[in-house]
């Protein structure tokens, strides 16, 4: 889904680099949600990047509650965000990125996608933003997939592993009836 998500956005929109920043609810920092940066060539084992948002943080309000995107712009300069935490202005900072989307899935602020400056440095405009969201929903809906797919595996793996028990206690009952 990483490798999809950025090669379509550096293409389709013609940007230097993208990244899926996953969110993960941890209980590490309280009142906070992790940010897993996934880029291209990247894994959930060896992300590109790692931090933490705050949920009374206005940049998480405006991607998980209000689900509006957050130009990088925005967070050095909006006067919305300048009660945001410096360490989380430095981390989107530390990005490079220009623009974040909310991924959502069911309501749910489930990611970001990240995408970086346009190769022409032009600035990003409302119809990019509205093509990131399209995409961001696409993504969602991926996610939600392979979340799906994946739990499913691991149940039919729970069943191996219980019916594996299941037949070797049998095996032993046998026994038991022969003595």
């Amino acid at each position: 889904v990483v490798e999809a998500t950025t090669t379509t956005i550096n293409d389709v929109m013609g940007v230097r680099r993208s990244a899926l920043v996953l969110i993960n609810n941890t209980f590490r920092v309280p009142d906070s949600v992790e940010l897993i940066v996934l880029s291209s060539g990247s894994t959930l084992n060896n992300p590109t990047a790692t931090g933490y948002l705050s949920k009374e943080s206005p940049i998480y309000r405006s991607l998980s509650m209000e689900k509006v995107p957050v130009g990088q712009f925005d967070i050095e300069f909006g006067p919305a965000y300048q009660v945001a935490n410096d360490e989380e202005r430095a981390f989107f900072r530390s990005l490079g990125m220009s623009a974040y989307v909310p991924v959502m899935t069911d309501s749910r602020l489930i990611g970001l996608l990240a995408s970086g400056p346009k190769l022409n440095d032009m600035p990003y405009y409302g119809e990019d933003f509205e093509l990131l969201t399209v995409i961001g929903q696409q993504v969602g809906t991926a996610l939600r997939s392979a979340r799906l797919i994946d739990d499913l595996q691991h149940l039919n793996d729970s069943m191996r592993v219980l019916n594996k028990r299941l037949e070797n206690a049998k095996m032993e009952l046998e026994k038991l009836d022969t003595i």
